[in-house]
């Protein structure tokens, strides 16, 4: 199975962002993200709904 995730790994400065996350071929369903923020790792719910 080949993976739609394309990481983000770059080291950025502080401020706010955003990051298209293309779901096309997703299917619908809960999914979980993963962010390192200051050392920490935090874990996000991101819900899909077609």
């Amino acid at each position: 199975m080949v993976s739609p995730w394309k990481p983000y790994a770059k080291k950025a400065e502080a401020g706010a962002y955003n990051y298209a996350w293309n779901t096309t071929k997703l299917a619908a369903g809960t999914y979980f993200c993963t962010f390192m923020l200051d050392g920490a790792v935090v874990l996000k719910r991101a819900l899909k709904v077609k």
